[in-house]
């Protein structure tokens, strides 16, 4: 390791350090970011000791540092090595500083709240915010100091954000993260995709470099595809990396699964049935036609009505529904006799 290097991982060791010990402090987080811009490997210094204490801690496997801390560079410029706390020669008194304060400092266990039943479960956090949680969601939260922090582990919510500009409120999807200070949004992951719709106010939505939830408030600064939204849009993308599309939408459609509805505007009809399989937790509608995924559906259609929908649709398409056993629906092409020409 250089002269260089070995400068660069000591500055970002005392940075971690200082941000450690004071919590939530603006000007020295703005200064801190200055730092980062300065140079790409700054960034990648500061990681370098993020990743290496997470491994004295106990709480990362070693073996997978290597590979983990190469996919959180988040695309900066990086040095093809390995910075364990062990080759910090040199930061063994700061090192030791910093780690000792991970283990005497005792924050909260994560509470995990998670919704099974027929409707919403409505969650009031300490903070007065407030969670609706769709049917079968699973959401972990996580206030730890100077951030209010959810991971969105399954399924859909909704979250009222009650403002405290000191004590941004984030959360997580997979690497997809949405910040807000006091604001009103719907966030989803129904599979490998993700869609955040903004009600009123305003969040930022990033991608977040891998991290263990006692670093998270020092994490946040390696984010980067920032992307701001306003009241009224939709981000919807892959969880991981990838290109975000946003639209807009109407807030009405966007909240009817609170009162047992699903408003199609447009939408596939794929993505409907996916919707309608979800909430049922298995295939409940079939497609035997994959050419009518495409189709375009307008209408408002009742959550675990798997019968009306199949009725409904068949009105408003050239479609057969074969009803069979345990409410399952079979939906396919109308099949029309030969014009008899004679």
């Amino acid at each position: 390791m250089s002269d260089a290097e070995t400068r660069q991982l000591e500055a970002a060791a005392r940075w971690y350090f200082e941000l450690d010990q004071a919590g939530h402090d603006p000007q020295l987080e703005r200064r801190f970011h200055a730092w980062l811009q300065r140079d790409p490997d700054h960034a990648s210094a500061f990681n370098d000791i993020v990743r290496s204490l997470a491994a004295i801690d106990g709480q990362e496997d070693r073996s997978e540092l290597s590979a983990a801390a190469h996919e959180a560079t988040i695309g900066l410029r990086r040095r093809n090595r390995l910075v364990t706390g062990y080759k910090l020669a040199g930061l063994g008194a700061l090192l030791l500083a910093v780690t000792g304060s991970l283990a005497f400092r005792s924050a909260p266990a994560p509470v995990e709240y998670a919704n099974f039943q027929d409707g919403v479960r409505t969650v009031r956090l300490a903070d007065n915010s407030e969670i609706v949680l769709d049917r079968r969601t699973v959401v972990q939260v996580n206030y730890a100091s100077g951030v209010r922090h959810i991971d969105l582990l399954a399924g859909q919510a909704r979250f009222k954000v009650a403002h405290d500009p000191e004590r941004p409120f984030e959360v997580l999807a997979n690497r997809r993260v949405v910040v807000a200070k006091g604001t009103d949004f719907v966030v989803s992951r129904p599979d490998e995709t993700l869609s955040v719709t903004l009600l009123s106010g305003r969040v930022d939505v990033a991608i977040d470099p891998p991290c263990i939830n006692s670093l998270v408030s020092l994490c946040r600064f390696l984010r980067r595809d920032n992307l701001v939204m306003r009241p009224g849009e939709r981000l919807s993308g892959p969880l991981d990396d990838g290109a975000m599309v946003r639209d807009r939408v109407n807030a009405t459609n966007a909240t009817a699964w609170q009162v047992g509805l699903l408003i199609a505007d447009n939408e596939r009809l794929g993505a409907l049935v996916q919707q309608l399989n979800r909430y049922a937790g298995k295939n409940i509608i079939e497609l035997a036609d994959p050419s009518l995924k495409d189709l375009r559906v307008d209408g408002a259609f009742r959550i675990g009505k798997p019968v009306a929908v199949a009725e409904a649709l068949q009105q408003l398409f050239d479609i057969d529904a074969q009803f069979r056993p345990y409410g399952r629906v079979i939906l396919t092409k109308k099949m029309h006799p030969p014009k008899n020409n004679l």
